[in-house]
């Protein structure tokens, strides 16, 4: 029979509660999909008020994430500001504010939108879009926590 060394033993000591503390750490399925729910649900305002370029939303184990890109045409400074507004009042709370992007949280989500219109390509053709993400992940629940 062989001996288990001693070195293995101590690398399984050691690597056993990093397995545990990672595993705990991540968010189930299903929390995920409600949270993506929540935002989608959040951003009605925006689904209102102009014409989504780009739409991607994802839950999986781990993480949720919504990204938009939203046509500058129909989309202005003055609707990324209403947008701001709308959000704090469903209880997001803002945690960044510089001259390129609003950054907010809510129970453990992080919004990101943009200021500034980036150019973008669409079926070919070049557009100028505003972008919206938001997310939810381990790194979003130290952030916004």
């Amino acid at each position: 029979m062989k001996k288990f060394p001693t070195r293995n033993f101590i690398l399984l000591m050691l690597w056993l509660p990093l397995m545990i503390w990672i595993v705990g750490r991540t968010p189930p399925h299903t929390m995920a999909e409600e949270k993506l729910k929540t935002m989608v649900s959040d951003l009605d305002f925006m689904f209102k008020n102009g014409a989504v370029l780009s739409r991607y939303e994802n839950a999986k184990t781990g993480a949720a994430l919504a990204l938009y890109k939203v046509d500058a045409s129909t989309w202005d400074e003055k609707k990324v500001v209403m947008l701001k507004d709308y959000l704090a009042a469903k209880g997001w709370t803002s945690m960044e504010e510089n001259s390129h992007m609003y950054v907010m949280c809510k129970n453990e989500m992080k919004a990101s939108i943009s200021r500034k219109v980036d150019h973008i390509f669409v079926n070919g053709s070049e557009k100028t879009a505003y972008l919206v993400s938001m997310e939810f992940n381990a790194g979003t629940k130290d952030y916004c926590g």
